[in-house]
C-alpha cells in the first residue's frame, strides 16, 4: 500500500482508530489533546496540527521524552535523527508519525479479518 492509498484507507474507515492510537502513544509523554479526541473524527489537516503541536512541546522537554515516542510509534532512531536535523523538523516528524501510525492501523484492520 503507497502513502496515498494509506491516507486514503484512513481517512475513509479508519480515522477514529488512527486518532485513538496516536492519543495511545502521546500519552505519556504530553496531553495536550482535545478533550474529545477520542470519539469526534478529525480531518488529517486537524490531525496534523494536533501532533505538530504536542511535537513542539515534547521536543522542548528532555531528550528522553522524545526518544520515548520515537520508540512508542516504532519510529527508527536513525529516521529520526534524519528528520530532526531537517529543514522543516517539527513537521516531516509529524509526517513520518503519522505514516507510521496508520500503517499500524491498516495492518490490524488487515490481520483481524483472518
Amino acid at each position: 500500500m503507497n502513502d496515498l492509498e494509506l491516507i486514503k484507507f484512513v481517512e475513509e474507515d479508519h480515522i477514529l482508530a488512527l486518532q485513538k492510537q496516536i492519543f495511545k502513544d502521546f500519552e505519556s509523554s504530553t496531553n495536550h489533546f482535545p478533550p474529545d479526541f477520542q470519539e469526534k473524527k478529525y480531518t488529517l489537516e486537524d490531525i496534523r496540527f494536533i501532533i505538530q503541536e504536542n511535537l513542539s512541546e515534547i521536543l522542548e522537554m528532555k531528550e528522553s521524552k522524545t526518544l520515548q515516542l520515537c520508540y512508542k510509534v516504532d519510529l527508527p532512531e536513525a529516521q529520526f535523527l534524519c528528520l530532526i536535523s531537517s529543514e522543516n523538523p517539527i513537521e516531516n516528524l509529524c509526517n513520518a508519525i503519522l505514516f507510521r501510525e496508520a500503517h499500524k492501523i491498516s495492518f490490524r484492520a488487515k490481520y483481524s479479518m483472518r
